[in-house]
């Protein structure tokens, strides 16, 4: 009976397919070094000595942009080019630093604590920001403070302004999603 069982056993293990590490899921890693994977922490060690002054390439999209400091990271899923002169883009990148400041005093006041009823908007001179839960999970107000820390790096590394989806994670899990607008 156990040579039966160990020849069944034989025969199953030889049928089964062998996987090749092509067909295998990659880890996603983050755009800002390449090399870094997403949800790990991302150390500034990770970047160039000397950093370009921006990217000299197309915005990829979707784009998987990771805080230095943590594991926060945001995979950035829609971008439209938002119109009008360079000030405009100015305006814009002022305004996530206002929102990036107003949730600092949030923190401060508060302490970290989960985004109260699940959402976060700010918005100023016309430009609009939002952060929600997804997912069944909680965002605190020190990841979408990362995100947005996040979003504001890719805008300085892409020199672009606009409208943008993004999704949050912080480590595995996606905890949020945000988008800004002009």
């Amino acid at each position: 009976m156990r040579a039966f069982i160990l020849s069944l056993l034989t025969a199953l293990c030889l049928t089964t397919p062998v996987l090749s590490s092509s067909l295998l899921p990659r880890r996603q890693v983050c755009a800002n070094d390449g090399k870094t994977v997403a949800g790990t922490t991302f150390s500034a060690r990770s970047l160039p000595s000397i950093p370009s002054l921006s990217i000299r390439e197309d915005v990829p999209i979707p784009c998987i942009w990771c805080q230095i400091g943590g594991t926060t990271y945001i995979i950035i899923t829609s971008f439209t080019q938002g119109p009008g002169p360079p000030a405009t883009g100015e305006l814009q990148y002022m305004a996530v630093n206002s929102a990036i400041l107003h949730i600092a005093t949030l923190i401060m006041q508060h302490g970290d604590d989960v985004i109260h009823g699940g959402a976060l908007e700010y918005s100023v001179e016309g430009v609009s920001l939002r952060g929600m839960n997804s997912n069944n999970h909680q965002m605190t107000l020190g990841v979408l403070q990362s995100a947005l820390l996040a979003i504001r790096s890719w805008m300085e590394a892409y020199s672009v302004w606009g409208t943008a989806v993004f999704q949050v994670y912080d480590g595995d899990h996606q905890v949020g999603t945000g988008w800004m607008s002009l």
